[in-house]
């Protein structure tokens, strides 16, 4: 099976250190700064709602690529009646609410190779 990859490196080149960020009050606190923005992994038009569960916290420029993803790759599916496989999972990190790398992988079918995304936002705390 071969499997298409794509690893963007959107904000892990900046040297960001979110290891501060170690409840979801400080990282909220990060989004009203504007440092940060709260998005939804599973998206509004997919079904995916505002649960704890379902949101987090990355640079804007994250938000953007995995938007990119969802309006040029995923949407065009969904449109054109193909059942598709959709997974969105963070790579979280020990310490902080914002993970480390969101892993994005889009099946157009069972039993077809899926395309494989990997955002890397940042290195880590390291713990």
């Amino acid at each position: 099976m071969e499997v298409r990859v794509e690893i963007v490196s959107v904000s892990a080149a900046t040297g960001a250190d979110y290891s501060a960020l170690d409840t979801r009050e400080k990282a909220w606190r990060a989004v009203e700064r504007g440092d940060l923005v709260a998005i939804l992994m599973l998206p509004a038009m997919f079904g995916g709602t505002e649960r704890d569960e379902n949101i987090i916290f990355v640079p804007e420029a994250v938000a953007e690529r995995k938007d990119r993803i969802d309006d040029e790759i995923v949407v065009p599916m969904v449109r054109s009646g193909k059942t598709i496989e959709y997974s969105v999972t963070p790579r979280n990190d020990r310490q902080s609410m914002v993970p480390i790398a969101l892993d994005i992988s889009i099946s157009p079918a069972l039993n077809v190779d899926p395309s494989f995304y990997r955002i890397e936002i940042w290195a880590g705390s390291g713990e």
